[in-house]
């Protein structure tokens, strides 16, 4: 194996102790070059976060691999070397099947990776300081003002007003100002400036595609770098991506670093490239040069050309023309580090006879009172002071170049101490990266992938039909033409249809045979595939416990299958178990805003700084200068999840509702939409909560205006119901007296007539009763006579 950097040996061995050198004293270049030593050491044996080489220094992968698993280009032949017809040599293996990656881990990448690219933070800044604090309670209260009744007035008579401060149109109450504050609404001038700043440093560092590569390096390694420096020119602060394969840093307890105090990246240069950013003699180049010929893709051969001055500058020499080198393409690395170091101030203290102002000057470090400045009452006091250092180490050499304090070193105030922060920022989660986790998963769906291949390629062709020779005929005449078995099973292959003449069991007799000639085998494959295909996808769905993408989240699962609050459910799942993940990029982004905010105030000290072409809109740009005032204001910075589209739509369609239910008005509707659309979600929601309220007194100002004129339609429908009632009470009266008139004279006619009609019928009543009595007495004699003569009484023919 060969090394992996120029002197691993060296740095790995026990026995050769290369120790930290004093960082409190004189920064030279042997002090350089034992630092750089060092921290390359530590590198070499596990004393960093990534462990030598690129490899994860949680669990010791190697970060390459890593990568090659996430993007489904893992190496094929440990697969291979598993399969029974493998052959070691040539790498064939399963007849030649078809090898490739079955790409199931670079889907769920991709919908993880999405989801944090849609994570949008926007920074704001917030100066704590006492005077800035002041400056705020000034502009809320000059606010708080302009919602006054006599103010209004005043201002509307006399044209004057509070200087420097507007509403927003519609703030018009101090409660509203009240919650506009609390919102964050009241922003500074050099509060935005330094926004801007943040903004500038975005844009000139194309920001996207940092965040992209970070969050790729989130999700396939689990932990993320960037690098923040001044630009010497132009003296913007401008970040780079920092590739976790070549970064070292000092291992840590904490997840952001805060106590590392060294850090660095390899870099893979040119000798022409190291040429034009060291100041190293041409004589040290082509010594770099020998010790790296036939490493890193370099030629072996090597000449030196004649006729040049070799331990001359380059710089001294603009007419040196290098591109004839043999070795000017070679590539070297070079380790970039950076460490916090203490530097001693010496200053001389006292004060001055002749003038008697008090002196403090400062003098060299090494400087020493005399005994007559000690007559005197001088003496000399030392300032400790915290660094950081940069510098540039050609590694396995003894090179050096570069070395100096790192420029506009950022500091920050940590118990009234300036503390020295290292320009890279580092992220990591301590654990298992995603991609990690799925290594096993992977690697048996694509065993199992390549068996299936397998087991179907073996598999015979139908109809898998076993012939018993001993039982046939070796030809049969059929019309007079001779076909051999062969020929019939050729015929049967495309003709569906097999003639065959058997022949008996025993010598001799004529017949056919009692055992069937031809029977049908299983092709013994199903039940294995089987197997593999449960196999597969049961190690997809770890893959989907562990990275918390279900069905919903990759887009497997049929929505019409499920209800819209278990779809939520399962997406609000997704998301808290990609929890982790995202908190790592949002502690890199809010680290390096901090970070950042104060290398811009470093950056200001110098002068003021102008920044052009910041995009403020899809079409519009502005030009801003930032002022050095700004270094004089501790800020504070606070990030907000930025809406994504589909929360601008949710908004959307939550306003649409509400506008047709009534609660917002139309122009509160159109003004929200603005706003939403524009992301101006604070703004959005205080007008909100102001629209709702306003319209609701309005609707019930509406409401009951509508029931007060329903109550005078309903006194007058009232009223006159009454007066139809009353005449029609009226009417009804006199059609009952009417009524009752006309009944007296019927009643009156019909008591005349029942009684003639009585009358008249006593009368015939009476004649009808005389002459029953007279025939009853008539029979009562007959009936007496006839028991007296002991005989029944007899009737006459036609008696009664």
């Amino acid at each position: 194996m060969a090394e992996k950097y120029l002197g691993e040996k060296d740095f790995k061995d026990k026995k050769k102790k290369y120790n930290m050198p004093n960082r409190y004293g004189v920064k030279d270049d042997p002090f350089y070059l034992k630092m750089c030593k060092y921290i390359w050491s530590q590198y070499n044996n596990s004393g960093s976060t990534t462990e030598y080489g690129g490899y994860s220094g949680g669990s010791g992968k190697s970060f390459s691999e890593l990568r090659l698993y996430a993007l489904g280009l893992q190496g094929k032949r440990r697969y291979l070397e598993l399969l029974d017809d493998c052959d070691e040599f040539t790498n064939e293996g399963y007849l030649n099947l078809n090898q490739e990656i079955v790409q199931i881990l670079p889907k769920f990448r991709d919908i993880v990776k999405g989801k944090m690219l849609s994570m949008g933070f926007e920074i704001t800044t917030q100066a704590l300081d006492e005077l800035s604090s002041k400056a705020r309670l000034n502009q809320s209260n000059k606010m708080r003002l302009l919602t006054s009744p006599m103010i209004k007035e005043f201002m509307e008579k006399t044209g004057i007003g509070p200087p420097d401060v507007e509403l927003p149109q519609y703030i018009k109450t101090a409660e509203e100002v009240d919650v506009w504050i609390k919102m964050g609404g009241v922003r500074l001038e050099w509060e935005m400036a330094m926004a801007d700043a943040l903004q500038s440093t975005q844009y000139e560092s194309h920001w996207e595609t940092i965040k992209e590569k970070n969050i790729e390096d989130i999700v396939d390694l689990g932990i993320c770098a960037i690098k923040t420096i001044v630009h010497k020119k132009t003296h913007k602060v401008i970040s780079d991506y920092v590739d976790p394969e070549k970064l070292i840093i000092q291992k840590s307890k904490y997840a952001d670093h805060r106590d590392s105090t060294y850090a660095g990246e390899v870099r893979s240069v040119t000798i022409g490239q190291l040429r034009m950013e060291s100041d190293l003699t041409e004589g040290q180049l082509m010594k770099i040069a020998k010790k790296y010929k036939g490493r890193n893709g370099n030629s072996n051969e090597f000449s030196t050309p004649s006729g040049i001055e070799w331990e001359k500058s380059y710089r001294g020499d603009y007419d040196f023309n290098s591109s004839d080198l043999s070795y000017n393409d070679f590539r070297v690395d070079v380790l970039e580090c950076y460490f916090i170091a203490k530097d001693v101030e010496r200053y001389l203290v006292g004060v001055r006879e002749d003038e008697g102002n008090y002196i403090y000057d400062k003098v060299k470090r090494n400087a020493k009172l005399s005994s007559r400045m000690k007559k005197r009452g001088k003496k000399m006091d030392d300032n400790i002071i915290e660094k950081c250092y940069r510098c540039c180490w050609v590694i396995g050499c003894d090179e050096v170049y570069d070395n100096d304090v790192e420029y506009a070193i950022a500091k920050a105030n940590k118990d009234g101490i300036k503390q020295a922060l290292l320009p890279i920022q580092v992220y990591s989660n301590k654990s298992k990266s995603l991609v990690e986790r799925c290594i096993a998963f992977v690697d048996d769906i694509q065993l199992a992938t390549l068996k299936k291949r397998n087991a179907l390629s073996k598999m015979a062709p139908g109809p898998r039909m076993v012939v018993d020779k001993s039982l046939l005929r070796d030809s049969v005449n059929i019309g007079g033409d001779v076909y051999s078995m062969l020929d019939l099973l050729t015929l049967y292959s495309k003709s569906g249809v097999l003639i065959v003449e058997s022949k008996s069991e025993y010598e001799g007799d004529e017949g056919g045979s009692n055992r069937p000639p031809f029977s049908f085998m299983p092709s013994g494959v199903q039940e294995d595939l089987q197997i593999f295909l449960t196999e597969i996808a049961t190690n997809i769905d770890s893959i989907r416990q562990v990275t918390g993408i279900n069905e919903v989240a990759d887009g497997t699962s049929q929505k019409g299958d499920m209800l819209v609050g278990v779809m939520q459910n399962l997406s609000a799942a997704t998301n808290n178990a990609l929890r982790p993940h995202f908190n790592l990029l949002e502690g890199l982004t809010k680290n390096w805003a901090r970070y950042t905010t104060l290398k811009w105030q470093t950056a200001l000290m110098g002068g003021d700084i102008d920044i052009n072409f910041i995009p403020i809109g899809d079409s519009v740009i502005k030009s801003i200068s930032l002022s050095k005032e700004l270094y004089m204001y501790d800020y504070g910075v606070m990030m907000t999840l930025v809406p994504t589209q589909e929360d601008k739509q949710l908004l959307m369609q939550n306003l649409h509702e509400m506008k047709a239910q009534q609660q917002i008005g139309v122009d509160d509707f159109f003004m929200l939409w603005s706003m939403v659309k524009n992301g101006d979600i604070k703004k959005a929601q205080l007008y909100l909560s102001k629209a709702t309220k306003s319209h609701a007194a309005l609707m019930h100002k509406r409401k009951m205006e509508e029931f007060e004129v329903q109550g005078k339609s309903n006194a007058e429908a009232a009223k006159v119901a009454e007066q139809e009632r009353r005449l029609t009470m009226q009417a009804k009266m006199e059609g009952d007296l009417m009524k009752i008139a006309a009944q007296g004279e019927e009643d009156r006619k019909t008591i005349e007539f029942q009684a003639q009609f009585d009358s008249k019928r006593d009368e015939d009543k009476d004649t009808r009763k005389f002459g029953s009595e007279v025939m009853h007495k008539s029979l009562d004699k007959q009936l007496e006579s006839a028991q007296g003569d002991g005989q029944g009484p007899e009737l006459n023919q036609g008696q009664v």
